[in-house]
């Protein structure tokens, strides 16, 4: 019998049965800085499953956000993470998100040309965490920012 040793490389797409990925279907308050000037921005997300990707839809202040998301984990890593590209008017931007215990999502964002990192949180809507103040300074400005 021939037996070759598996590489490290083989080893990062190795299924391990039995992890559930977490399903970021819902709607989430969200809590945010933008990267280009710091200041802060609320308002709310809907995710809904659509095949094997997700439609993230963004309310910030009234202007509309759009996106696709797929989840996956790290090679080696528990965590459960969502990661979404999304665009506004000629801008294009990526965030990733790592679920935490309290069933949050925490990501690090960036629109093409950005210098720095966003950073945004989803509270899940009904929790003691979510934000009642949806009339903060608008994400929507970031179409300016970028180029």
């Amino acid at each position: 019998m021939f037996f070759r040793p598996l590489s490290l490389f083989s080893l990062a797409f190795v299924v391990v049965p039995g992890l559930a990925l977490a399903d970021p279907t819902g709607v989430y308050a969200v809590n945010g800085t933008n990267p280009s000037d710091g200041s802060h921005y609320t308002g709310q997300v809907e995710v809904n499953k659509s095949g094997a990707a997700y439609s993230v839809k963004w309310d910030i202040a009234g202007a509309q956000v759009v996106g696709v998301g797929i989840e996956g984990q790290s090679s080696g890593s528990a965590d459960s993470r969502f990661v979404v590209g999304f665009g506004t008017g000629d801008s294009m931007g990526i965030v990733e998100y790592v679920l935490q215990p309290d069933k949050s999502w925490k990501g690090r964002w960036a629109f093409n040309g950005d210098q720095r990192l966003g950073e945004e949180t989803w509270t899940p809507e009904g929790t003691d965490k979510a934000s009642d103040d949806a009339n903060a300074p608008s994400p929507a400005r970031r179409q300016s920012d970028s180029p």
